[in-house]
């Protein structure tokens, strides 16, 4: 096998791949849109309007959509032998590279930057409970499902400028007594002590980490891809027809 069939077939293997990726992502968003109604109490919860994660299904979408047509684009490169094609893939798919590597970058550096903006949305939200808000019925569903009050603890509410029954020192939401066996972690057994911050950030960034090493991961893919796409450029035609 010639090294000009090597680097072909391994292009041609690299930009199937890359194209499956692509259409795994443009899934992986359409589902998040049709099912985003199990994320968007967290998501209100955190002050949608400051918070990086309300696009995340678009932003799927159009990555994904991006990916399947450069991997289209790479393997009709690649198989038609077109200097063209394989140029203007190895162009986007180096910019790709590029910008994976700096979302790996900020999905493992800016951690703590991102728990404070969720911390500071939170904050607002609480604020703004009004028992009929979209906002209170999403703070009510995780206090009532998580078993938690507040943010830090469920002194939050007393300080805070929300609307409630200022008959009772939390939501009704935050009340330990509808529930059946639910006296652990309680105060007195009738108010959830733990937080509600935990929950959230754990529930929002749970899968933050491993986004930021599959990009690391998959830049490294690209950078063989981008190697071979090289070696296959260099030794194609000098014509740069696209047909």
């Amino acid at each position: 096998m010639t090294s000009l069939s090597l680097s072909r077939v391994v292009l041609i293997i690299f930009n199937v791949i890359f194209f499956a990726f692509g259409l795994a992502l443009l899934g992986i968003g359409i589902y998040s849109r049709i099912q985003s109604s199990a994320v968007d109490d967290y998501l209100r919860v955190i002050d949608r309007s400051n918070n990086i994660f309300e696009n995340f299904g678009s932003i799927c979408i159009v990555v994904g959509v991006f990916c399947t047509l450069l991997g289209f684009t790479g393997l009709w490169g690649a198989c038609k032998d077109n200097k063209g094609c394989l140029i203007f893939f190895l162009c986007l798919v180096s910019l790709v590279f590029v910008l994976e590597i700096v979302a790996a970058g900020l999905a493992y550096g800016f951690h703590s930057a991102i728990e404070d903006n969720i911390r500071t949305g939170m904050q607002n939200t609480l604020n703004e409970y009004d028992n009929t808000s979209a906002v209170s019925q999403s703070w009510d569903t995780i206090q009532q499902d998580q078993h938690c009050c507040g943010i830090t603890n469920y002194t939050d509410w007393e300080s805070s400028n929300a609307t409630y029954d200022r008959n009772l020192p939390v939501p009704i939401s935050c009340l330990c007594g509808i529930y059946p066996q639910c006296g652990d972690g309680t105060l007195n057994g009738t108010i959830f002590m733990e937080g509600c911050f935990t929950v959230v950030d754990k529930e929002v960034l749970k899968n933050w980490k491993v986004w930021g090493g599959a990009a690391l991961g998959f830049a490294i893919v690209e950078l063989i891809g981008i190697i071979f796409g090289i070696v296959a450029v260099r030794q194609t035609g000098k014509g740069y027809e696209f047909a």
